[in-house]
């Protein structure tokens, strides 16, 4: 869920609140303050001064409205909740080891080493290891955020997984 508000979070800052509710479920920007959460043609919410709260939640479907007026909050799937993990293929794993290619494959977003050990089933130290190898070999870096360090894919990383940023 922390990896979802980080991405939301950015896009929002970056892009806007019509970019930062992309692709939660079938919601869809209606005009300036409006948001459609079904498939009618009126806006189901007027979003007020009051905002709209994102909520990730860690199912893999289903989203709802929690109202307290003025305020609402708009629980959904977390992005990349308990989805299916790419593994990268079989060359790449052979080359640098499954663990390793599951790190790289699971770093789609930036994590910190606690959150790829829960989310890959791994210890914390296999997990701490994997990583340093990485870095060492330049395929992830690490950047401090508050008390975390959050690693994330260098471009060889990137390439390593199978997800050139090139396209």
């Amino acid at each position: 869920m922390e990896r979802d508000i980080r991405h939301r979070a950015g896009v929002l800052a970056a892009h806007g609140w019509r970019q930062a509710i992309a692709g939660i479920g079938k919601i869809r920007w209606a005009g300036p303050d409006a948001i459609l959460f079904s498939t009618q043609t009126h806006p189901d919410l007027a979003v007020g001064d009051q905002g709209l709260v994102l909520v990730p939640h860690t199912g893999t479907a289903g989203q709802w409205m929690c109202e307290a007026p003025p305020r609402f909050a708009l629980v959904y799937p977390a992005r990349g909740a308990l989805e299916q993990l790419h593994v990268a293929e079989e060359g790449v794993a052979r080359l640098i080891g499954r663990g390793r290619a599951r790190i790289l494959a699971a770093l789609a977003d930036p994590a910190t080493p606690s959150q790829l050990a829960v989310l890959l089933g791994l210890s914390l130290g296999t997990v701490s290891g994997h990583l340093a190898t990485l870095r060492d070999a330049g395929a992830v870096v690490g950047r401090r955020s508050g008390r975390a360090v959050y690693y994330e894919r260098t471009p060889l990383g990137d390439v390593l997984a199978g997800h050139g940023r090139d396209g």
